[in-house]
């Protein structure tokens, strides 16, 4: 991962502001782009308790490195 794709949040209130603006930024794009559906913004959770929430999923949407010669 680069450094730059690092949330920091040092406390819940800036973590519950950073939070919002999100959210008002998906609206707003889902409104400019003529979507149905906005897309959720949900509240922050680690890496490794995405992975496992991701296992649950019909599709993972976690990459994994393919063996030479698969793709």
């Amino acid at each position: 991962m680069m450094k730059r794709t690092i949330v920091k949040l040092e406390d819940s209130k800036k973590e519950l502001k950073k939070l919002e603006r999100w959210r008002t930024i998906s609206l707003t794009a889902a409104k400019q782009s003529g979507r149905i559906i906005v897309p959720e913004v949900s509240e922050f959770i680690t890496f490794n308790e995405a992975v496992k929430r991701a296992e649950n999923l019909e599709y993972n949407p976690i990459p994994m490195k393919m063996k030479k010669g698969n793709g």
